[in-house]
């Protein structure tokens, strides 16, 4: 401001001697302004250049790093990020600038369970923070949990007795223990084991 410089495609233009001009920077998708260089302006704000002469401004300009997570194992859950961006469900991705960190904490919706996350330095099933140093995949891994018993039951005689059942969950040891219900005061249970 004044008109003449749009640069992209103008990025020179006359001005009469004494002229007060305003460039302002504003980086594309993907993109973030690093700032002025070349010692007219400096900083990330609007450069106030007073054309006593040809002068050149440089602006600095860089590509973000992308952040995208991703879900599979057939189970429901979200992933979100601090600082806030990620929030999968309705946004898995997020741009960054590079060198910043995000920490991504899933969370599995009842009757699914977080299995553990893969990529970008994440493992395990705690909190993950991710440094952004390029494009960056995070895979989050939900699934359902669902149990069988083998016997799924015995007949007892009136002087009772006792029995062992192996509980199964889907083949996968990250699922939780299952609760035992006792729906009789005669009745108890014992949890020898949960691998």
């Amino acid at each position: 401001s004044p008109q003449g410089i749009s640069c992209g495609l103008d990025c020179t233009e006359p001005y009469p001697a004494g002229t007060v001009v305003a460039l302002t920077a504003v980086p594309d998708a993907g993109c973030y302004f690093a700032g002025w260089s070349g010692g007219v302006c400096s900083g990330t704000g609007q450069c106030i250049v007073v054309l006593n002469g040809d002068t050149v401004a440089d602006a600095d300009f860089g590509r973000l790093s992308l952040l995208a997570v991703t879900k599979s194992g057939g189970g429901s859950g979200t992933v979100t990020s601090a600082p806030p961006g990620i929030d999968c469900g309705a946004s898995c991705a997020q741009y960054y600038t590079p060198g910043a960190t995000a920490t991504l904490t899933a969370a599995a919706v009842p009757g699914s369970t977080f299995v553990g996350g893969s990529g970008g330095g994440c493992s395990g099933v705690g909190p993950c923070t991710v440094s952004m140093s390029g494009d960056v995949t995070v895979n989050a891994d939900f699934v359902n949990c669902t149990y069988s018993i083998q016997p799924d039951g015995k007949e007892f005689p009136y002087r009772g007795g006792s029995f062992s059942a192996t509980v199964t969950a889907s083949g996968l040891k990250a699922c939780p223990a299952p609760v035992i219900y006792e729906n009789h005061d005669w009745l108890s249970t014992t949890v020898l084991n949960w691998t």
